[in-house]
């Protein structure tokens, strides 16, 4: 990497990680979500990783607007930084009074939640803990290389698995062996999330789906243990609303009983494709899109389609 991108990635991601919770913490709710969203138009901030997301994005979906589509996925990533520090340290009120809808999530308990990277979503977790719904989240340990490269980056992402631990209890579980905790524990009281759009690991059994177009493979455990559970579940987002407000929805599907795991897979493609569709730039893992894209045929403009 030369010198001043260096300097710059450094620099972006001291500013990201480090200060904005910081500064958050000590503003109105208001304020620093107006600090978010000016932040969001810097286009220098976090630019390497937005244009390797936006050229990642480029390969499935149109893009109409380079630019607008870098702010937009700039506030989705910022937003979701300054939530964890407010979450973290005393000021949850102040992220659900910014999110429509969350008196719904009384319909989730004892019932799992299916989702995806998706949008400022971590304050899930806190929604479920703050009325008692004892969460449960599979999540992948930090792994220590990042340190070297991205430290400011790699110590965010270190207060987020504290995060999960913190409000998950003895119900955080680590990718490692989630299929037998995953078993034992979804059929006990408490609300299930289950995030389904990670790459599966190589030489896992896999299902195969579709999404905008694209074949993408997922992993088969999780469809099938949900299967034996017994348990309802929902999908469910937690969006950017639309325009520069900031301001999220908590978006939640009817529940249901998994009747086969290709029923399963097949609607929550069309779940997350239709989110997509509609506003790529909140899908938070571009970067790694190889891993779950299959194909990368580059979309067509005028269609959507893979050309």
């Amino acid at each position: 990497m030369k010198p001043l991108n260096f300097l710059s990635r450094h620099f972006s991601d001291l500013l990201v990680y480090l200060l904005v919770p910081m500064v958050a913490l000590f503003l109105p709710a208001p304020a620093s979500r107006a600090l978010v969203r000016w932040m969001s138009g810097w286009q220098w901030l976090l630019a390497g990783e937005a244009h390797e997301s936006l050229l990642s994005a480029e390969k499935y979906i149109p893009i109409a607007n380079a630019n607008s589509w870098k702010q937009r996925w700039r506030l989705t990533v910022i937003l979701e930084v300054r939530d964890l520090g407010l979450l973290m340290w005393g000021r949850r009120n102040a992220v659900f009074s910014e999110i429509a809808g969350v008196e719904q999530i009384e319909q989730c308990r004892d019932r799992v939640l299916i989702g995806m990277h998706w949008g400022p979503s971590i304050a899930i977790l806190s929604l479920l803990e703050s009325r008692g719904m004892k969460p449960l989240l599979v999540f992948r340990p930090v792994e220590r290389s990042i340190f070297r490269v991205r430290p400011w980056y790699y110590l965010f992402l270190v207060r987020s698995v504290c995060y999960i631990e913190q409000t998950c209890g003895e119900r955080a579980i680590t990718i490692k062996g989630a299929g037998a905790a995953l078993k034992k524990e979804l059929p006990l009281p408490g609300t299930s999330v289950v995030v389904l759009d990670a790459p599966p690991a190589p030489g896992r059994s896999t299902i195969d789906g579709h999404v905008v177009g694209h074949a993408v493979k997922f992993n088969a455990g999780f469809p099938e243990i949900l299967e034996a559970s017994g348990r309802e579940y929902h999908f469910y987002a937690i969006s950017l609303v639309e325009g520069p407000s900031a301001l999220r929805i908590l978006e939640l599907t009817s529940a249901k009983k998994p009747e086969s795991r290709e029923q399963l897979i097949g609607e929550y493609c069309s779940y997350l494709g239709e989110h997509i569709r509609r506003d790529s730039a909140q899908w938070r893992i571009w970067q790694v899109a190889g891993q779950f894209f299959q194909t990368t045929a580059k979309a067509d403009k005028s269609t959507g389609q893979p050309g």
